[in-house]
């Protein structure tokens, strides 16, 4: 399905900022200076949430994963970041966005955008002890937040960003010893993992050790070099090559 275009772009930051005038100029010129968020805007979930965002702080985040993050926290708390309120919810944040890490990494590492039931049932069995059935009340209830969506027998995250930055963040994760397995799996060709690379990167204290990486797997001139080079300038100006 094809995005939204510019005109379109315009038209709904406009009508989700009242019409007005002043509001949609600031909002457009930060934007102007985001690269990185810009090209989220074609979709028009994200452009909804990315204006909620600017709404609610009078300011866009300075980088892609600090808006993601600030989605994802918010929803699995169950605020409704369109219309700035808060759901009932049976679950904790802490619950749901365990479950959500470990879904995500699980459906990165499987190559695939969606997961059956029976995968979302083991899944949150693996995180959390419920009573025999309970899991349908979690499921739904993390559904209902907006993070995945679900038909049938099938879920899925709501957009494939959403999967991308909670598999880097979970293996982001201090316990893990793979914190860097999505940049060697980009590194190695592998187009899947690339914006979880990309977040990873950016979520990372360790640019150095980075770079020790795309050395062992990257030749310095190759398309990928540059794309984890980049990211490592936009997240540490200071070790900008």
């Amino acid at each position: 399905m094809a995005g939204l275009n510019d005109g379109q772009i315009h038209d709904l930051v406009s009508q989700l900022l009242e019409k007005d005038a002043d509001l949609v100029a600031k909002f457009f010129d930060q934007l102007d200076k985001l690269p990185s968020l810009k090209q989220l805007m074609r979709a028009p979930l994200l452009t909804t949430l990315v204006v909620s965002v600017f709404a609610g702080m009078a300011s866009l985040p300075q980088s892609r994963t600090e808006l993601d993050r600030i989605f994802v926290d918010l929803m699995c708390a169950g605020w409704d970041a369109a219309k700035g309120i808060r759901r009932h919810a049976s679950f904790s944040p802490a619950i749901k966005m365990s479950v959500l890490l470990r879904l995500a990494r699980r459906l990165r590492e499987s190559g695939s955008r969606e997961a059956s039931s029976s995968i979302v049932r083991e899944t949150i069995n693996e995180v959390v002890d419920l009573e025999i059935g309970r899991w349908e009340a979690l499921s739904s209830d993390i559904v209902q937040d907006g993070l995945l969506s679900r038909d049938g027998d099938s879920f899925g995250f709501a957009h494939l960003s959403f999967q991308e930055y909670l598999c880097a963040r979970d293996l982001a994760d201090p316990t893990t010893q793979n914190a860097f397995e999505g940049v060697r799996r980009y590194l190695q060709g592998e187009d899947w993992w690339r914006e979880v690379a990309m977040f990873s990167v950016s979520m990372s204290s360790r640019p150095a050790q980075i770079r020790e990486i795309a050395k062992q797997f990257a030749p310095k001139a190759s398309e990928r070099w540059a794309s984890i080079e980049q990211a490592i300038a936009e997240a540490f100006p200071e070790h900008k090559r």
